[in-house]
């Protein structure tokens, strides 16, 4: 099943649909609340979430982590200047929510009245990535394979750069900015190339 569209209104099509499903991309700005028991999607294995904030970032987090049988997990929220929702994401991975987890890629979004904030707030985007902030707490992602969290300019040292080489041992991509220098990312872009891993 490459594709379906259904009115929710219609609730015993959703379910039924829903439960055969095993890739689910949700990109809708009107939404006010999540479909009802994401147990029922039992083959769910690829997940892409972008909402607007009128479903708070924890809510969001909470369903997320009711699909243990991921491999795929893209999660896109509005840019929000809390970091509090990304740390929890960070627990439920250290806590074992994804155990097949293979592709996490987080990126924030932002609608437009909140663009002109976007410069000043971008740090504060997504999950502060060094190894004391949260980066060690994705530490039990062992099937890990690509990770991106580009549109977000992060602190990173050779200390969380050797840290990923040495935890995920499948890794076969990393897409994002490591370092708000542009000569220290190249550098550690590097070390990551000499790992027989692909960085940009």
């Amino acid at each position: 099943m490459y594709g379906i569209t259904i009115s929710r209104n219609n609730t015993h099509d959703f379910g039924r649909v829903m439960a055969m499903l095993e890739n689910l991309e949700i990109f809708d700005s009107s939404l006010s609340d999540l479909p009802e028991a994401p147990e029922q999607f039992k083959n769910m294995k690829s997940l892409i979430l972008s909402l607007e904030a009128n479903i708070s970032l924890e809510t969001q987090i909470s369903w997320i982590a009711k699909h243990p049988q991921l491999k795929y997990l893209g999660w896109f929220p509005v840019l929000s200047f809390d970091n509090r929702a990304m740390d929890d994401l960070a627990h439920r991975a250290a806590t074992g929510a994804w155990p097949n987890l293979q592709s996490l890629h987080l990126r924030s979004t932002a609608s437009d009245k909140q663009v002109s904030c976007l410069i000043k707030g971008m740090d504060q985007g997504t999950l502060d990535l060094r190894l004391e902030k949260g980066l060690s707490q994705l530490g039990t992602l062992k099937r890990l394979k690509k990770f991106q969290f580009y549109d977000t300019p992060q602190q990173m040292s050779s200390d969380e750069v050797d840290w990923m080489i040495e935890t995920w041992k499948y890794l076969q991509l990393v897409n994002g900015m490591l370092n708000e220098d542009y000569e220290e990312t190249d550098r550690l872009r590097e070390r990551i190339y000499s790992a027989g891993i692909v960085a940009f």
